[in-house]
């Protein structure tokens, strides 16, 4: 059985966190080891991960410390984490606006590609019916930004939706910091392109199953556009 380590990194999720959800996969699929890391929480994030999952024995409650962001969460967890015995580590969002059965939709996909492959989720115009207007528009812009820095002559479709799974041969992708707190997908995906073991068609664009109802809101507001056309610049100009 290929074994999957699946790092969810966790900020104030104390009242966000669908516990039944977890468990019950988890339950229903021995395979899949969790890495829950708290990032640096204001409130009890991290004993409730320990109440609601440290009895686990395919589940371990990681601390951060501090507020780091997602990148630095997830290089912190791979760090923690003893990748030989996994095929493919992966991470999703904690609130689950996308479902845990898109990552067995994943390693379906990785089962069949050659070693060094990574598996991306796309979301499609019809899966993005509930979210709001500000974060189509800004889900759009990215996309563009995206096509145009990493210059695929296939662009890909989607690179920050938050579900990716890799062939945990890949996991020095991961090993410096990231420019961006907000775009280190796009990193991930530059950072692959420069290496010895890229191949465009190692590059697999699953379609997401189902984008749950509760994905309305949008960290994207006027006071983080700056931040990201920030990114972007610095993106573009280390990468290059």
């Amino acid at each position: 059985m290929r074994k999957i380590a699946v790092i969810v990194p966790c900020f104030n999720e104390t009242t966000r966190l669908d516990v039944i959800s977890y468990q019950q996969f988890i339950f229903d699929n021995s395979n899949f080891y969790f890495y829950f890391v708290d990032d640096g929480s204001s409130d009890n994030t991290y004993e409730f991960l320990i109440n609601n999952f440290g009895h686990l024995e395919c589940c371990q409650i990681l601390t951060s410390g501090s507020n780091v962001g997602k990148g630095r969460v997830i290089q912190y967890a791979l760090n923690s984490i003893n990748l030989q015995s996994y095929c493919y580590f992966s991470f999703i969002d904690a609130d689950l606006d996308i479902p845990l059965n898109q990552l067995i939709s994943l390693q379906s996909n990785l089962v069949l590609a050659p070693r060094n492959s990574l598996a991306l989720s796309y979301r499609s115009q019809k899966k993005m019916g509930n979210v709001n207007l500000l974060r189509k528009i800004g889900s759009s812009v990215i996309k563009k930004i995206a096509k145009n820095i990493i210059g695929f002559k296939t662009p890909l479709r989607d690179t920050q939706c938050g579900c990716k799974m890799f062939d945990s041969q890949l996991a020095f992708l991961f090993q410096e910091e990231f420019l961006s707190s907000w775009l280190f997908d796009i990193e991930l995906i530059l950072r692959f392109k420069c290496s010895d073991k890229f191949v465009r068609s190692n590059i697999l664009e699953v379609p997401l199953l189902r984008l749950n109802s509760n994905s309305g809101s949008s960290n994207i507001n006027i006071t983080t556009v700056p931040k990201l056309i920030m990114d972007i610049y610095k993106i573009n100009r280390w990468y290059k």
